[in-house]
């Protein structure tokens, strides 16, 4: 029994089409690639845990390697760039 707990960044589902006029405009995966992401997880099995997506994987690793308040600037940054430069709670 192997068990892996995925985080899979913005993936393109139906989930996205009604939000706000599309008001996300990062990078999407399919979900074909977050499942591929996982079962290479699976395979190599090294790892309990997975973050699917680039920007997704950058902010799981930002923790290690900045102070607190550091990763919560630098990961509103990423969220709002991946929103279309909209801040997050902005009113628009």
């Amino acid at each position: 029994l192997r068990v892996l707990a995925l985080s899979p960044g913005l993936t393109r589902t139906e989930f996205f089409d009604g939000l706000a006029g599309g008001a996300y405009n990062g990078d999407y995966e399919t979900p074909e690639q977050v499942v591929r992401t996982a079962m290479r997880a699976l395979d190599r099995g090294r790892l309990p845990s997975v973050a699917s997506g680039r920007a997704n994987r950058l902010a799981a690793l930002l923790p290690r390697f900045l102070t607190r308040r550091r990763t919560v600037i630098l990961s509103g940054s990423i969220t709002s760039r991946s929103r279309g430069g909209q801040a997050v709670g902005a009113a628009g």
